[in-house]
């Protein structure tokens, strides 16, 4: 039987003029946080964004 447990994910997403351009996930938010900082280096501040967004998933264990 298996049973099934939440585990917490972190998604960054990046948003380039609007539309969503990549979404990538993270174990931890620490990991997540530095993604978004690396990638704001590489943005333009009036049209692009990145956040980190919680999710949890279900994951099935013996």
């Amino acid at each position: 039987m298996y049973k099934q447990q939440l585990e917490t994910i972190w998604i960054v997403v990046k948003v380039a003029a609007g539309i969503p351009v990549t979404a990538e996930a993270f174990r931890n938010r620490d990991s997540a946080e530095m993604r978004v900082q690396s990638l704001r280096t590489q943005m333009h501040p009036e049209n692009d964004r990145g956040a980190v967004f919680e999710s949890r998933i279900h994951q099935e264990c013996a």
